[in-house]
């Protein structure tokens, strides 16, 4: 009877991730289901959080050194936009000046991840926003 019942859930998240796919593509599903950069980081340099487009959370966290983003991580509880959108801003953010990862922007993060629905797109703007408030918040300290 388990065999059943472990097809019927294959079956049915095989479905999920072909309706995901046709929505927002391939490499979107790919790296919402495996995230790089998700994770809070205990000892921040920086940090900030915005909302996304669903009312998630989403926050940036930041390793800073001599001017430098060594780390950069995020978490985000809500949709797979949020985790998506979070992954590719830290991905971004990561290895570069405070002054380059400043002018890092929600198109930057829709371009990275391939494209996003035109309703999903505030997540992408919010998400480059929290980036944008960690990065002044830890210039004005």
């Amino acid at each position: 009877m388990s065999g059943s019942f472990d097809d019927l859930v294959d079956d049915l998240q095989d479905q999920c991730d072909q309706a995901a796919e046709a929505r927002f593509g391939p490499a979107m599903v790919a790296r919402w289901k495996n995230p790089t950069y998700v994770g809070e980081m205990p000892t921040p340099s920086a940090s900030a959080t915005t909302k996304g487009a669903c009312d998630d959370d989403i926050t940036i966290y930041l390793k800073i050194r001599d001017n430098l983003i060594e780390k950069a991580s995020f978490y985000a509880n809500g949709c797979g936009t949020g985790v998506v959108c979070g992954d590719a801003c830290a991905e971004l953010a990561q290895g570069r000046t405070l002054e380059e990862a400043l002018q890092i922007s929600g198109e930057d993060i829709i371009e990275r991840i391939g494209g996003l629905p035109k309703d999903k797109r505030k997540t992408a703007h919010s998400t480059a926003a929290a980036l944008k408030k960690a990065l002044t918040d830890y210039k004005a300290s």
